[in-house]
């Protein structure tokens, strides 16, 4: 008989685990969010929010095709104005279940994004539960749940996956593929965020040449938002000087997931402790085990970059971007990272 190769019995596991866990843990994934539900009952516009309507919805119906390229807050939404834009087909009183079928659509697209990663890596269905619950059950004032304004969040998750921790090798040019690294690339400031990780991903694995075009993709969509955002007035918007002090505070916080008790500091220390040994030891075992390694690290540098820029997006009111103790600016995207 004859032994299988290492690869053969990584896609044998692979295999069976997704035969055997994927029913329950897509099912986790959605119990997940009976928490999240403002009560049982639906009434007509119930989990639009702040943007929803007063932006997207009302300029799709203004600008019909046009508003695809509108820009808000110093960069393109993408995706959410794609759903805006399709709702306009409906009468005024379904779209907001369009919006809010727009939402699903990006959450199970990070879902399934985590899922088959996990699942290639060898993570076991107990792991990935975990992994499931701690994403969405993270602290958080929930606003990024069932509103279409927020899906860039979930969305991010998913682009950062995809680009950083995705299967060593070139990956094949569709259609497809182009148009949805595309949506993701021109949907929030994350293509730009991602370019210097992005970097750092190409240098180690030395695949510029094989996935040219996902970094080319992933460039033009970077320099279109920095464009937008340099002919837009958000530069400008929450002046004044940097307090390094404050800010140096309140970044380390948010690197401890806004701990505000000895408790929550200390499952914090936990967490990152737990997450760096994980690193060390892939790193030592060698081989695929230290490219994950390597992934794992670019996402942690990702999250990293997230939080700075999130800060800055509110240098005047920092406070504001702790889900504890703090205000009222959700920051899940870049946690879950």
């Amino acid at each position: 008989m004859l032994m299988r190769s290492k690869e053969a019995t990584s896609a044998y596991r692979c295999s069976e685990l997704g035969r055997l866990s994927l029913p329950f843990l897509l099912l986790l994934s959605l119990a997940l969010l009976i928490p999240r539900l403002d009560g049982w009952d639906y009434a007509v516009g119930k989990y639009l929010w702040a943007e929803d309507g007063s932006v997207f919805i009302n300029e799709a119906q203004r600008f019909g095709f046009a508003s695809l390229w509108q820009p808000y807050q110093g960069y393109l939404h993408a995706y959410p104005r794609i759903v805006s834009y399709l709702s306009d087909f409906v009468d005024l009183s379904y779209r907001p279940i369009v919006l809010l079928l727009g939402w699903f659509i990006a959450y199970m697209f990070m879902i399934c994004t985590l899922l088959l990663r996990s699942f290639s890596m060898g993570v076991s269905g107990l792991g990935v539960a975990i992994m499931f619950a701690a994403v969405v059950m993270q602290p958080n004032y929930g606003e990024v749940f069932f509103t279409l304004t927020n899906t860039q969040w979930f969305l991010a998750v998913g682009f950062a996956v995809i680009l950083l921790a995705g299967e060593v090798g070139a990956l094949k040019f569709t259609v497809f593929r182009l148009l949805g690294l595309l949506v993701l690339g021109l949907t929030g400031p994350f293509s730009v965020v991602i370019l210097p990780v992005l970097a750092l991903r190409a240098f180690y694995f030395k695949d510029l040449r094989t996935n040219a075009w996902i970094y080319g993709v992933t460039l033009i969509c970077a320099c279109v938002q920095v464009l937008v955002l340099l002919n837009s007035p958000r530069l400008s918007v929450n002046g004044g000087p940097i307090d390094w002090l404050n800010w140096s505070i309140v970044f380390v916080r948010m690197i401890f997931f806004g701990a505000n008790t000895p408790l929550s500091w200390a499952a914090a220390v936990l967490l990152w402790i737990g997450v760096l040994l994980g690193i060390v030891r892939y790193w030592f075992a060698g081989g695929r085990d230290r490219d994950n390694a390597i992934q794992c690290l670019m996402l942690v540098v990702m999250g990293l970059l997230l939080i700075a820029a999130c800060m800055y997006s509110a240098k005047s009111n920092l406070q504001s971007v702790l889900a504890l103790g703090g205000g009222g600016i959700d920051t899940h995207g870049f946690r879950t990272l």
